[in-house]
């Protein structure tokens, strides 16, 4: 800014105007956090955002300068409607200088809340871009939008009008000259800070798109979040002098480092010469066609993975990654999994293969709710040592680490490296508060999801609508799965494509990838590596009685074999039965039992258990036996010897499969050298169709019950992999093939599938955002949605996960005293805790079935939050559950029994749930 420029707007009334407070009435002008949040813009631009993301949002602008004006100034105008009267009369020792210099307070006080200032700076926006710079009224409106939405919610359609119904409230009309005066000076100062006058000219007319918008708007957030830090944007207490922006800027050029932001530059490399060094082995057949696909196709958006269980598609999918990367100027990656327990155990495999990348810094964050009781996780950020190794031989080291910046409310997803559950993906389609910050937060990465088969009809609704909002916004996916359904496949490609693309035949295995162009390519992979068997079919048939013990007499009798066995039931009920039952016929610590109602600590140390005993390279017991529910079907890397499964749709049915015979290179007993599967839940008749268990029917529906049971009872073998496709296709197809005297069954079941499909997929749509071309504006965007949760909040994981809402609780153990026990740590709960003690307390965190939720939140029976933790943010809404001396507690209705070997037991009016 010119000196002439700075005297003149220096003597405007307003810079007495004030925008944040401190303690000790210690304060920061409206002109220099406006200034503040304007030049973090810029930098944010230079330095946070990806060279494909700059292109992007440049592009309608002509040219990267123009991006970046535009951003800053944006960025910079975010709060100019706290030059307001709502706003400034609120603190009355800052209102009466205000008041000094000539602003008007008259009525201000009256439904005040009537008049935030993000609504206030968007009718302010909107009118000025218009008055000032020639700016049409759509396009006004456009801008307006993302301004007014910095708060996470944008505004409703008729924002523009408040100012006319309130104008003591805005400063509007003739009374409220001066605001407006002081308004237009602010951003006249704000648009000649960041040299925005050019765009401000040529943008007068233009529609950057809908997903350019939302980028835009979830940008602003961040600057403004990053410029309200006072401790790097320290209060200065004075009225606004133009000079001050020298000091901003050097705090701005500083403030991407403060937070611990690095983008990653990957070099260009060639995938198929870098394997080896990324991975310590060099690439089967899959891996190779990959690597190819992705060198012919450095443009692609989409790459679609369908291969067998156990064959590197995790390998695969970050090679694609890296290329991706390097080809599109892209600095970061996402890996999406089904569970917490799956995105744990990738943690550790991004992050080895983060430490073979070569030299710098990669920052990695772990995106669920259970992160802080990781070790790896806790390791790379509390302890703020990095971890380091020599790359390339030449000294140079790679480093490994995590910043506590990004542990905070919903800023996980903004790391440059993020593994995490498919939630993040989905909730960017949701109609949630800061919807446009999850956008940014895959904004220039790489995003990749596993498992793609496993999301039903509702939670598809999400991801269709994210990969939409992904593939217009230019970020590149990377899609896997081993039992895709053909219907599936061709959905989610469209969603990305947005419109419909003609494939053709799909092979299996295969490699599909989109182009930029809309071209599209599917190459197979015959030899795509890993295991190739032929898996015996055994049905075993159970009786109605709980206390049946077919399947796991038969499960002993394998485990006396030698065999490790993988056995998974379809309800935590069945598998806590089943583990008892196998518990009483062989020793008690030759079997382990793993489900989701375990205590966080101690489900993670069974998960991290396994893990180490049936891994890849485990120290692999002999004869034992793991009893658990889906948990254990989803992309952990474990290898069993035979497996016992409840009847299930066959494309879970074969991803439990996947954990048999997985790895080529595991030491197998005598006799072990293939697969067995033995089908349980369910019981066959001759001339009718069969029965199921409750709990099955209720998880899945009878429809693809009897569909795969039609299918799989009389099949005798499966072939791995050559069978796959068949029975996913013929499950999920349009013919029938099941036996006539099935025929009134499985009618009734389709049709009661069909009517669950369409009501499941009306619900979710009723949550999510809509298509990115449907509105004229980002108004409205998050109107009647899910409200502003947090990540981890148990209402926002059900509205995307069709789930009802659960509540999770601490479980202590009484002593002697008023104090709890938690593990080893003995914590008055009427006190405020130690940092200590929080680990400890949520190591013994565990969620609640959701049929308890109803007498969990009965003030009168419920349990309640204890006093002591009211201000601590990890556990302010975190209600304790105190265990008798026999691991019981009543809550209303039920009562609850604890054991770390068994897990949580629920019992009602005396019968067990």
């Amino acid at each position: 800014m010119s000196t002439s420029s700075q005297a003149s707007i220096a003597t405007q009334p307003p810079f007495v105007l004030w925008a944040k407070t401190g303690p000790d009435r210690s304060w920061h002008s409206l002109g220099a956090h406006m200034t503040d949040a304007a030049l973090v813009g810029i930098e944010i631009w230079k330095g946070w955002l990806a060279p494909a993301t700059r292109r992007w949002l440049s592009e309608p602008l002509g040219g990267d300068g123009q991006g970046m004006a535009l951003l800053g100034f944006l960025a910079g105008c975010h709060d100019l409607g706290k030059a307001s009267p709502a706003f400034q009369v609120q603190e009355q020792w800052l209102a009466e200088h205000v008041e000094a210099a000539g602003f008007s307070f008259a009525g201000a006080t009256v439904e005040r809340q009537r008049a935030p200032h993000a609504l206030v700076s968007a009718a302010a926006i909107f009118q000025l871009l218009q008055d000032r710079h020639g700016w049409s009224v759509g396009a006004a409106r456009r801008l307006a939008a993302i301004v007014g939405g910095h708060h996470g919610r944008f505004p409703d359609e008729g924002f523009a009008s408040e100012q006319r119904k309130r104008p003591n409230l805005y400063g509007w009309g003739e009374g409220g000259s001066l605001w407006m005066d002081a308004r237009d000076h602010l951003l006249a100062m704000i648009t000649e800070t960041v040299g925005a006058g050019e765009v401000l000219r040529t943008a007068a007319d233009l529609d950057l798109g809908r997903p350019r918008e939302l980028a835009l708007a979830g940008y602003v957030v961040l600057a403004d979040w990053i410029a309200s830090n006072v401790e790097m944007f320290p209060l200065s207490s004075k009225p606004f002098d133009p000079s001050y922006a020298d000091a901003s800027a050097a705090r701005a050029a500083e403030a991407l480092n403060a937070v611990g932001w690095q983008r990653w530059e990957p070099a260009n490399a060639d995938p198929m010469e870098t394997f080896a060094r990324r991975f310590g082995f060099t690439p089967n057949g899959l891996q190779q066609a990959v690597a190819k696909a992705v060198a012919a196709a450095p443009d692609a958006g989409l790459v679609v993975i369908e291969a067998p269980m156990g064959v590197g598609k995790t390998e695969a999918a970050l090679t694609a990654a890296e290329a991706l990367s390097s080809s599109q100027g892209l600095g970061g990656l996402f890996v999406g999994l089904p569970t917490q327990a799956t995105a744990t155990q990738m943690l550790t495999r991004v992050t080895e293969w983060l430490r073979r990348l070569g030299p710098g810094r990669y920052v990695v964050e772990l995106a669920h709710g259970k992160a802080r009781q990781v070790d790896e996780y806790r390791r790379l950020r509390d302890r703020g040592t990095p971890s380091c190794v020599e790359v390339d031989g030449d000294g140079a080291e790679a480093e490994v680490t995590a910043a506590a910046w990004f542990g905070g409310p919903k800023r996980r997803l903004l790391a440059p490296f993020v593994v995490g559950t498919v939630d993040q993906v989905l909730v960017g389609a949701a109609k949630v508060r800061h919807v446009a910050l999850r956008h940014v937060g895959l904004e220039g990465k790489v995003v990749v999801v596993d498992e793609v088969h496993a999301y039903d009809a509702y939670m598809s609704v999400f991801l269709r609508q994210a990969l939409r909002w992904l593939g217009k916004a230019d970020v590149p996916v990377v899609l896997m799965s081993a039992t895709l359904p053909p219907a599936s496949r061709q959905e989610l490609i469209d969603a990305y494509a947005g419109k419909p693309v003609l494939l053709g035949d799909v092979g299996y295995p295969a490699v599909t990838t989109l182009r930029r162009s809309g071209s599209v390519s599917t190459v197979t992979v015959p030899d795509a590596g890993g295991p190739l068997a032929d898996v015996d079919i055994e049905v075993v048939g159970e009786g109605d009685s709980p206390d049946d013990d077919t399947v796991a007499r038969a499960v002993v009798a394998l485990a006396e074999c030698g065999a490790n066995v993988l056995v998974v039931r379809n309800t935590v009920n069945r598998a806590q039965r089943t583990y008892g039952q196998i518990a009483a016929l062989i020793e008690e610590e030759r079997v382990t039992l793993l489900h989701a109602r375990f205590t966080a600590g101690r489900r993670l140390a069974i998960e991290q258990d396994i893990v180490r005993r049936f891994g890849r390279s485990g120290d692999r017991p002999i004869g034992h036996v793991v009893v658990g529910t889906q948990v254990l079907e989803q992309s952990l890397d474990l290898d069993f010897e035979a497996l016992a499964t409840d009847l299930a749709p066959v494309d879970l049915v074969l991803q439990r499969l996947g954990r048999v015979h997985r790895h080529n290179t595991t030491q197998r007993p005598d006799g072990w050298q293939g697969p067995r599967l033995l089908l349980a839940g369910i019981r066959p008749h001759d001339d009718r169709p069969p029965q199921f268990p409750r709990g099955s029917s209720l998880v899945y529906g009878d429809h693809l019950l009897l569909r795969t049971a039609a299918l799989l009872l009389h099949l005798g073998a499966i072939a791995v992999p050559g069978d796959i496709q068949r029975l996913v296709a013929t499950v999920y197809g349009e013919e029938t093939s099941e036996p006539a005297g099935w025929a009134d069954a499985v009618a009734a079941a389709a049709r009661e599938h069909g009517e669950r499909l369409a009501t499941s997929e009306a619900r979710a749509r009723a949550y999510a955002i809509g298509d990115p071309g449907r509105s004229d504006t980002l108004l409205e965007l998050c109107r009647a949605g899910i409200g502003n949760p947090s990540e981890d909040d148990p209402t926002l994981q059900a509205a995307v996960r069709d789930a009802e809402p659960t509540i999770e609780v601490a479980l202590g153990r009484k002593t002697d005293s008023s104090a709890v026990l938690f593990g080893a740590s003995v914590v008055d709960p009427d006190a405020a805790p130690k940092p200590g003690e929080v680990d400890a307390i949520l190591s013994a965190t565990l969620r609640l079935p959701s049929w308890i939720t109803p007498d969990v939140l009965d003030r009168t029976t419920g349990p309640s939050v204890p006093a002591g933790w009211a201000n601590n943010p990890w556990l302010s809404n975190l209600p304790l559950v105190v265990l008798d001396d026999s691991g019981q507690a009543r809550i209303g209705r039920h009562v609850v029994k604890y054991s770390d070997g068994v897990g949580l037991e629920v019992q009602r009016d005396g019968g067990d749930r």
